[in-house]
């Protein structure tokens, strides 16, 4: 027999617990979160060596941060037109709410490389 819906239960409230389970992590507690944390600590800062090296040989920080945007949109739109990744379509919705953290984004990479 079915097990029967809670009408209270948010359908959505499993999403985190598959998300989770993907990457690994779910029951893991610290040990599976140690890593992922430690690997964007390292990807963070070589990132910013990168960036302040890049720098030296390009001194338009603008002009950088754009290229940098752009290869990263490039490359989004080749794995997923090959469908090696899924992406979600842009829907206007999505950008207009999105906006205010891109522009903080983009604030303190630029604050970071001048």
């Amino acid at each position: 027999m079915p097990a029967q819906a809670n009408p209270d239960q948010n359908p959505d409230q499993g999403q985190g617990q598959e998300s989770a389970a993907i990457m690994g992590i779910q029951g893991a507690g610290l040990a599976g979160l140690l890593p992922l944390v430690l690997g964007y600590a390292v990807c963070s800062s070589t990132l910013l060596v990168a960036n302040k090296w890049a720098l030296e040989l390009f001194p338009k920080a603008n002009l950088l941060m754009f290229f940098q945007f752009f290869s990263s949109y490039a490359v989004v739109l080749v794995l997923s037109t090959f469908k090696i990744v899924e992406c979600d379509p842009l829907e206007w919705g999505k950008i207009k709410s999105f906006l205010p953290v891109v522009f903080i984004f983009y604030a303190v990479l630029w604050s970071n490389l001048k």
